[in-house]
């Protein structure tokens, strides 16, 4: 803890500080840190009870992770609070960090494509899958389904949370933090799917149900 202090505040005066909100700036980065490392490591557990046949156990942890990304979104959105004017009076003193360069977030993302493949051995090809959806939901399988659907879900509103961030520090600016290409890399992000066949699937659903471009039924039903 003390190592964490003097890089951060100290009782009173703060210390080695270009502008006084960058405390803010710094606490907030901090625990974000912390919580997105226990999100990736929930989620590596999350691999491994699945890989052994623990579905109620994969469950809760996919749940602790979401959890964990929400803490992240709620000290992401405090920044809001920072005044434009003053984050640019410390920005330049950040020399090459970035967002980008988050471990944290990497490791999360790096166990999500591992958690992906372990979920699709348990379910199975697409046809398991949609069985699983419109048949089967009394399966612990489907739970699991829609906490990692949740958890990509979550990850989402956090990647659009840290858009607006940008765009309120930066505008337009083509270059981030760190020579980063900034708020045009950020948007290209958005919608982005860690677990794209649980979003696919919503597709066939609707198609299966009789849905169509102009709406629910058929157009002999909607006439009828």
């Amino acid at each position: 803890l003390e190592t964490v202090f003097d890089i951060q505040v100290s009782e009173g005066v703060p210390v080695e500080l270009n502008h006084a909100e960058e405390v803010i700036f710094r606490t907030v980065h901090m625990s974000s840190e912390l919580w997105l490392r226990l999100a990736g490591f929930e989620i590596e557990r999350t691999r491994a009870a699945i890989e052994v046949g623990q579905i109620s156990v994969a469950i809760r942890l996919a749940l602790r992770a979401r959890m964990s990304v929400e803490r992240v979104m709620e000290a992401t959105a405090m920044l809001q609070m920072m005044p434009a004017a003053d984050y640019h009076q410390f920005r330049t003193e950040l020399g090459n960090a970035s967002g980008l360069q988050s471990p944290g977030y990497a490791y999360l993302r790096r166990e999500c494509k591992g958690l992906a493949t372990a979920f699709d051995a348990a379910v199975g090809d697409d046809d398991a899958l949609f069985a699983l959806y419109t048949g089967n939901r009394d399966d612990p399988r489907y739970d699991l389904a829609e906490a990692l659907l949740d958890l990509d879900a979550t990850l989402d509103r956090f990647r659009a949370l840290h858009l607006q961030i940008a765009e309120r520090f930066l505008g337009g600016n083509t270059q981030g933090t760190g020579g980063s290409e900034g708020v045009p890399y950020l948007k290209r992000n958005i919608g982005h799917k860690l677990f794209p066949r649980l979003w696919d699937l919503r597709g066939r659903i609707a198609t299966a149900s009789g849905a169509t471009a102009y709406g629910y039924g058929t157009s002999t039903s909607r006439h009828s």
